[in-house]
């Protein structure tokens, strides 16, 4: 992970952002707690460099954070959803079942 990431993004992660990555890829229930900016991401996002078939949920109170991240990580080649209740439909239903 820590040379795929370093591949992606030039510089290599910090410990505490392999430890829940690990974790992830062990199918660990995870919980990361940091300030604003600190990178936490990144924690969720290296699973996804090396095993792009897999799903993480992402909770984030701020819609707009939610739509930031989504298009970064289409930027990267991942696929990424934003669900709320102003993105919720019929449509949205039906990928999410065919897809989880």
């Amino acid at each position: 992970m820590t040379a795929k990431f370093t591949e992606q993004f030039g510089n290599e992660p910090y410990s505490w952002q392999l430890d829940p990555a690990e974790a992830f890829l062990l199918e660990l229930d995870v919980l990361v707690l940091a300030g604003t900016g600190a990178g936490k991401t990144f924690s969720f996002l290296l699973p996804l460099l090396t095993s792009p078939r897999r799903w993480v949920l992402i909770l984030s109170p701020l819609k707009v954070l939610q739509e930031d991240q989504r298009r970064r990580f289409h930027k990267m080649g991942i696929n990424a959803l934003v669900v709320n209740g102003g993105t919720w439909n019929a449509e949205l239903e039906k990928i999410l079942a065919v897809t989880g």
